[in-house]
């Protein structure tokens, strides 16, 4: 019979709201400089362009990393093939949404404003820089994927997860979302009022980013990496339009069909952990990131199986038989410490082979659970 001890909980931040607010300020004036720096004081040439790098993420990057620290970062490279799961499938999803969207506010403003074909031809400052020099921007952008998605999505939404536990992720994943939304001022400096058409893109995308970020536990190597391909076919555009949109739209299909197929998938089925139990990688019930509180297991009526919850909630079928559990919804379940999750006894048609299921993870992370280890 397996059983889990609790796990000690790691120690809380080192930081509070007000060093992390005023990182945060930092971060968004550095951000914001290259549109209020005088023309006096901006380099030629690449001295330039490194003098917009280093206020542009640098500012940002120097204030967390001293104001807050790695913490949030801690599975910055962990958790990858979760990661690259939840990335994939939001990417997928939120895609789909902002071309529906798009489409939609296309269908307007071509109907109501008769700007909107000068408007939505116009270029933007970076995409002018793109088509000086694609082949090196399209590489460029790998960095810039890293490097943003560290920023915003590392430490921006993972330095509040880690302040202020996951219970109320979902908002700190819209606020700051937002913030790298509107921090790309030169959208609205260029397209005026069909900007939204764009911003909807940053949004939606952006949000999915942190979704991922949140649901394998702090990847951020995968989000980052999807970040770099979305610009990569952007500047690709400067080399082949044909190739450019078949990149794009044929990821997103790709996506889209792995979002629909991990849909119908459905809750992955329990496993045999090794005489323990633990969430899937990156799971707030990943070993070591806290003592969590779970559902009551119950035994199948059919065949006698104990089955618990997992991170995604408690089974409505059975995993070995697929009779059904008629367990209660998971907020109705009663709490308490893991109980044993492997057969409860051979049923009288014959042996069962043995099946652990994942702890669930339904109990939010309290403030400095985050990220999990």
């Amino acid at each position: 019979m397996a059983s889990t001890s609790p796990a000690t909980p790691p120690p809380g931040p080192t930081y509070g709201w007000g060093r992390y607010g005023l990182a945060t300020v930092l971060l968004v004036a550095g951000v914001l400089s290259q549109y209020v720096l005088p023309p006096a004081l901006v380099l030629p040439g690449w001295a330039g362009f490194a003098e917009g790098l280093a206020l542009t993420y640098g500012v940002g990057g120097v204030a967390f990393y001293f104001l807050v620290g790695r913490r949030p970062l801690a599975n910055y490279v962990r958790h990858n093939r979760e990661g690259l799961k939840e990335s994939v499938r939001w990417y997928g999803i939120l895609g789909v949404l902002s071309l529906f969207v798009v489409v939609v506010l296309t269908v307007l403003y071509s109907a109501l404003d008769p700007r909107f074909s000068e408007l939505v031809n116009r270029s933007t400052s970076v995409s002018q820089a793109g088509a000086s020099d694609p082949l090196f921007y399209m590489l460029f952008s790998v960095a810039v994927g890293l490097i943003e998605e560290g920023l915003f999505r590392g430490w921006l939404f993972g330095g509040a997860l880690t302040l202020d536990g996951t219970g109320r992720w979902k908002t700190h994943a819209l606020w700051t979302t937002l913030v790298f939304t509107l921090v790309h001022v030169y959208y609205a400096q260029t397209y005026l009022e069909v900007s939204p058409l764009y911003y909807v893109q940053i949004f939606l995308l952006g949000l999915g980013f942190a979704i991922a970020y949140y649901r394998s536990g702090g990847n951020v190597l995968m989000i980052a990496a999807l970040h770099a391909l979305f610009d990569i076919t952007s500047f690709a555009y400067f080399i082949s339009v044909p190739l450019s949109e078949g990149l794009r739209f044929g990821f997103l299909a790709a996506a889209a069909i792995f979002a629909l197929v991990l849909a119908a998938m459905g809750p992955p089925s329990p496993r045999a952990l090794g005489g323990r139990t633990q969430g899937p990688r990156g799971s707030p019930s990943w070993p070591g990131s806290l003592a969590p509180l779970g559902f009551t297991p119950r035994p199948c009526p059919s065949c006698g199986l104990l089955v618990t919850g997992d991170h995604r909630g408690f089974p409505t079928h059975c995993p070995n038989c697929g009779a059904d559990l008629g367990v209660p919804l998971p907020w109705e379940a009663p709490s308490g410490p893991p109980g044993p999750t492997v057969n409860a006894g051979p049923p009288a048609s014959g042996p069962l082979p043995l099946v652990a299921s994942a702890q669930p993870s339904h109990r939010p992370l309290a403030p400095g659970e985050w990220p999990p280890a």
